[in-house]
């Protein structure tokens, strides 16, 4: 397929000029093309150096001064997720603050590095994904696997993923959201076992007397009756502590025994007890027979931590939209 200028040019402009990445999808949609035209027109422009690839799932372009700056920062930083002071780092970059700081912060914004403490302020590698053709520096693993899911609550996934896509984000009057399968992300190194969330969902509203937009990233960890216990409310709130609501979803029999639903009761009283909210799911396919046992209060989460998880859980398209629509 033959690439003009113009191609290039229409493709350029939707690339922000300040170094951020943009995802392919959402650069297909901008660009009203189809994936063969973008890609033809995007590997053209990788190939000339006017492009590179960025981090996410799903993939992503940036401009490519900006990728080579992230890479010479990048090689800097300690590869076992131990603290570098920014002192050090600029010395060793030679490079005056204004620059160092904003390639930190861009890497920061894109959930490649954390912020830590210290002496005049540290970073630390969080997550790096490989980039096509080229190995990333990643996190050691933590000696505790990440926990395998039942087959049986892997089963429940994507109807509930659609569910929450549809009618439950209708029904919550969302401006604008996004849902996530974060428990398919394979082997992918994600800060622990208790980090990675069955599925979350990231939303936007408004409300008539309030200024602004209002972001919030929901979290849901799924259960089969049979293996529900109070550690499945544990394991929301470690979710809770990077996003502002953690859910505990309980797939139930219409017909409850009565050991079956002492042990939902007491599930759902330290649920309550730790502000994490509680649904009992008869059909996964169906809203109608979700019932919501316990709501979830909103989180005070800190600002960082819930930007971090937002770089770690989401897809680039995701993080590339939600770019848009805060703007």
């Amino acid at each position: 397929m033959s690439v003009t200028e113009a191609d290039k040019e229409a493709l350029l402009e939707r690339v922000p000029p300040e170094g951020r990445g943009v995802g392919n999808g959402t650069l297909m949609q901008l660009l009203g093309w189809p994936e063969e035209k973008y890609l033809a027109v995007r590997d053209s422009m990788i190939e000339a150096g006017i492009l590179a690839r960025g981090p996410g799932r799903g993939g992503s372009v940036k401009r490519s001064g900006a990728a080579n700056e992230e890479k010479e920062f990048l090689e800097h930083i300690p590869k076992d997720g131990s603290t570098v002071g920014n002192s050090v780092l600029q010395r060793a970059l030679g490079w005056n603050e204004e620059r160092y700081y904003a390639v930190r912060d861009r890497l920061i914004d894109e959930g490649v590095l954390a912020r830590g403490r210290g002496r005049g302020g540290t970073v630390r590698l969080v997550q790096v994904e490989a980039r096509a053709g080229e190995p990333r520096p990643r996190v050691a693993a933590r000696p505790t696997a990440p926990r395998a899911p039942d087959d049986r609550e892997a089963a429940l996934y994507t109807p509930i993923a659609h569910v929450l896509d549809d009618e439950w984000a209708k029904d919550r009057r969302f401006r604008w959201w996004k849902v996530e399968e974060t428990a398919k992300q394979g082997r992918r190194e994600t800060g622990g076992r208790w980090t990675r969330p069955d599925l979350a969902v990231i939303s936007l509203n408004k409300f008539p007397y309030l200024p602004g937009s209002y972001l919030d990233v929901w979290t849901f960890e799924v259960k089969t009756i049979d293996g529900i216990d109070v550690t499945a409310v544990y394991e929301a709130l470690a979710h809770g502590r990077a996003a502002t609501r953690a859910y505990v979803l309980v797939k139930v029999p219409e017909e409850l025994t009565d050991d079956q639903k002492e042990r939902l009761e007491t599930v759902e009283a330290e649920a309550a007890r730790h502000k994490i909210g509680v649904y009992r799911i008869v059909d996964p396919a169906d809203f109608s027979t979700w019932e919501e046992t316990v709501e979830a209060s909103r989180l005070a989460t800190d600002p960082e931590s819930l930007n971090e998880f937002i770089g770690n859980q989401f897809s680039s398209d995701v993080q590339s939209d939600l770019l848009l629509q805060i703007r």
